[in-house]
């Protein structure tokens, strides 16, 4: 009985082996959210500019995650949805970030990653309905039919004004519409070898809010539900300076 256990399991052994180049790239792919650099935890006061910003969602559409070399680019996938809502609710959790993994990758001398921010505009034309149930744009929740578009990218939360720790008034960031899906290339800060690679990038949140002269007005327009409004617009625009390899 031993023997044959150990004969079916060099077998399966063998067979993975078998099926497997050996040169292939399996990929961990883990993003960060981060705030002025540091952790992005929700519900934790975030300094800006004269006042303190808590946020209480964080969340967003990748499409089209990419490895670029000279000759080539891989897509790993078509769209995935990051919620750091629910991922980020301690700093142990914030500061691990959230992983996806991509495995059996043709090898090649890649020196980009490549992503959208959103969802692209072959699949921003279509309907929740136009998915099944486990891909991620079937969420009626994620779409407005009022734009035409699904919603990229939500950040919300509550801000305190007179710093005397109550934070009684809110803000909304909803992102949306073709005009506004950003296209991110970070490069890699070395060539992915054959076997388990790992790479980590973070959005800083801050960044997002950066103007010529300061940062956006939150207290002044702090509900921003319209694609074509000055803070969604430039937010889209920050977009890809808000990105980094760690």
């Amino acid at each position: 009985m031993k023997q044959t256990i150990l004969f079916t399991l060099a077998a399966f052994v063998l067979l993975f082996t078998a099926c497997r180049e050996p040169d292939e790239i399996d990929l961990d792919l883990t993003i960060l959210a981060e705030y002025d650099g540091t952790s992005l935890t929700m519900l934790e006061k975030n300094s800006y500019e004269d006042l303190t910003l808590r946020f209480t969602t964080s969340d967003f559409f990748m499409s089209n995650i990419s490895l670029i070399s000279d000759e080539n680019e891989v897509i790993l996938n078509e769209v995935d949805f990051l919620d750091f809502s629910m991922n980020n609710t301690t700093s142990e959790a914030a500061e691990e970030g959230l992983t996806l993994r991509f495995e059996n990758i043709e090898p090649d001398e890649y020196h980009t990653i490549r992503f959208g921010l959103g969802v692209d505009e072959t699949n921003n034309a279509k309907m929740p309905a136009d998915f099944t149930s486990d891909n991620v744009l079937s969420n009626a929740g994620l779409h407005w039919p009022s734009w035409f578009s699904y919603v990229f990218m939500r950040m919300e939360g509550k801000f305190d004004t007179d710093e005397n720790g109550t934070f009684d008034s809110g803000y909304v960031f909803h992102v949306g519409t073709d005009d506004n899906y950003a296209v991110v290339e970070l490069p890699l800060s070395s060539t992915l070898q054959a076997g388990s690679e790992k790479v980590t990038i973070a959005l800083d949140h801050k960044k997002l809010f950066e103007t010529p002269t300061g940062y956006f007005d939150i207290p002044a327009n702090p509900f921003n539900h319209q694609p074509d409004l000055p803070g969604i617009v430039l937010i889209a625009r920050n977009m890809p300076d808000a990105w980094s390899v760690k």
